[in-house]
């Protein structure tokens, strides 16, 4: 291949090598902090290119950047997460929608999330006490290492 044609070819390559796009995988979650309230996150991960749309709204209406903090990272199949979050105090009846937008999406994601759904989680009483629950694990470890060291004596006789 001579050179000009090298050349000509060239950035043919490196189009179609990079020209590829993946669709995001788009997922909410909240974590409690403290008392008073949660912080909610938008994640979109195995998205290429890194270039991504994400933003919260609150009743329909766009919360404001500084509010937020937004994180992209690269992953090692050569795509991006990127994690857009934000704390909730307030538990009046309020809805907070996520959307994104990507290149390689038809349709943008939109999700909501109402903050009744969250007091719901946490007012609901728990059936089992915590300290029955700890019980239950000491007694089973109780009765493995009892097995145990039963399995030990009796291969020991059994040798002798």
């Amino acid at each position: 291949m001579t050179r000009c044609a090298l050349l000509q070819v060239l950035p043919l390559l490196l189009s179609a090598c990079f020209a590829f796009s993946e669709v995001p995988v788009v997922n909410m979650t909240q974590i409690p902090v403290g008392n008073a309230g949660f912080r909610l996150y938008c994640r979109a991960y195995g998205h290429y290119p890194k270039d991504i749309f994400i933003m919260w709204y609150k009743n329909g209406q766009q919360i404001s950047e500084k509010m937020m903090e937004k994180l992209t990272l690269p992953l090692p199949d050569l795509t991006y997460l990127t994690s857009l979050s934000f704390n909730v105090t307030s538990l009046a009846d309020d809805v907070y929608t996520c959307k994104v937008n990507h290149s390689s999406m038809l349709l943008n994601f939109t999700q909501d999330w109402r903050t009744r759904d969250f007091e719901n989680l946490n007012s609901a009483p728990s059936n089992v006490p915590i300290g029955a629950v700890i019980g239950i694990c000491l007694a089973i470890i109780l009765v493995i290492t009892v097995i145990a060291f039963g399995l030990v004596s009796f291969a020991k006789r059994r040798r002798q």
